[in-house]
């Protein structure tokens, strides 16, 4: 009876997936199916990555004690594998990364019936106490956005970018995916494919949208040339789509060039953004339509750096003393 049912969720997840029948409980045969799964619920490649590293790990793992079947895995062998992690000097954050990974899959075969026990049950993870977000200040971005050289296409270019990743908050494949059809030029308005194919509106002020223009009527064509068009916004040097990687190491060479702190990031204008309007009265949840995000519960770290400035602020003032 028991056997019967199993068989039958097989079937299901089969169906689901649409990788054919499954083998007797085999983790490697699971795997796949689970990460159809995740991609048919919209999680982001970059996730699935590493949800495919770590399973890979955990499957070598598996194989290396003889244990290819699902059921056969017990709480006592993933703590074994925690072990081993550590000993191998992993850090805290890859180990828990790695065991979320497959604790997430236990309980997607668990659900399914696939489990007579599932072996991550009670297994806890250790968040690592995370650190404040680096955010610049306003000052620190405008003195970013005064030193880059816009006598020259390149630097109306970055310009560009950078104005509109700041006025935008967006991330850094936001940005790079970004098309002139994109922009509102009467309103302000860009239209974002932000995480998971999901598309929003946000504002990015009268000062992004006029470099960008500039970009596209001074700076575009003479870095095309004669080439043919590809239809992207930002062009290389070469006349070719700039990359993510091309847009990011623009952006820290201007942050080098101002003379800003090294660990400040093409995402840290992103916080920054969030964190500067949050300090002038904007709304916790317009801030998260404005950043993309599905729940409240990112935008903490921007909530945590106010908190923390507002703290400085009334020490400063010696309030209470």
């Amino acid at each position: 009876m028991v056997t019967n049912m199993l068989n039958m969720k097989k079937a299901d997840i089969a169906s689901e997936s649409g990788q054919g029948p499954l083998k007797d409980g085999c983790l490697v045969t699971v795997v796949k199916p689970w990460l159809t799964w995740l991609e048919s619920r919209g999680y982001s490649p970059a996730t699935i990555t590493v949800r495919k590293e770590s399973l890979r790990r955990f499957t070598e793992f598996c194989d290396s004690i003889g244990k290819g079947r699902c059921q056969d895995i017990t709480a006592k062998d993933i703590e074994q594998w925690r072990l081993r992690m550590f000993e191998a000097g992993n850090t805290t954050a890859t180990v828990e990364q790695r065991l979320r990974s497959v604790r997430l899959l236990f309980k997607w075969l668990d659900e399914r019936g696939l489990l007579f026990e599932n072996p991550t049950h009670g297994l806890t993870l250790h968040r690592t106490p995370s650190k404040l977000p680096v955010v610049p200040t306003v000052g620190e971005v405008f003195r970013l956005l005064a030193g880059i050289d816009t006598s020259i296409p390149v630097g109306i270019r970055d310009r560009a970018i950078i104005e509109t990743v700041y006025g935008g908050g967006l991330r850094l494949g936001e940005v790079t995916a970004l098309t002139a059809d994109d922009f509102d030029w009467d309103s302000g308005l860009l239209l974002v494919n932000g995480k998971g194919s999901k598309q929003r509106s946000v504002p990015v002020g009268k000062r992004a949208v006029r470099w960008v223009r500039h970009y596209l009527t001074d700076a575009r064509p003479a870095l095309l040339g004669r080439k043919d068009d590809p239809g992207c916004l930002w062009m290389s040097t070469r006349g070719e789509t700039l990359s993510s990687q091309g847009i990011s190491v623009r952006i820290r060479h201007w942050i080098r060039l101002a003379g800003l702190p090294k660990k400040y990031t093409p995402h840290a204008l992103r916080r920054a953004a969030a964190s500067h309007m949050l300090d002038n009265g904007a709304s916790p949840f317009a801030i998260k339509e404005f950043l993309g995000h599905a729940d409240m519960k990112h935008l903490s770290q921007y909530l945590r750096v106010t908190i923390t400035e507002l703290k400085q602020m009334h020490q400063a003032s010696r309030i209470g003393e």
